[in-house]
């Protein structure tokens, strides 16, 4: 029962470009479908905008020694899935509102106009 990590399967410095090109072309790939997909540009901006400090951080701290910085990117980087979480359940508010809002104009306008 050996322990087969990424760094001891690949060595560190292949390990750390598999942990954040996996990391980074999954989120890159769901903001691309997003805006691809279901034309929902909106979300994949603001889904960009929240993976670009990531990559930052990444490139910054991770990538130079992960071994040495490991625990200032861990820090940086959830410092960032705060944020992300906080901008994505006000967008998300948004939207509803926004809904709501509408719902509510167009039954007015049809009470209205009959």
């Amino acid at each position: 029962m050996g322990l087969n990590s990424l760094p001891v399967a690949f060595g560190v410095d292949t390990a750390k470009y598999i942990c954040v090109g996996s990391i980074d072309v999954t989120q890159l790939g769901v903001a691309a479908y997003l805006a691809f997909g279901l034309h929902q540009t909106t979300y994949a901006a603001v889904l960009l905008g929240l993976i670009l400090p990531q990559i930052f951080f990444q490139v910054k701290y991770f990538l130079p020694d992960p071994i040495e910085n490991d625990v200032t990117y861990q820090v940086s980087t959830k410092l960032a899935d705060v944020c992300t979480h906080i901008c994505l359940f006000l967008l998300a508010c948004t939207t509803v509102l926004c809904s709501f809002t509408l719902g509510f104009i167009v039954a007015n306008v049809r009470s209205v106009c009959g």
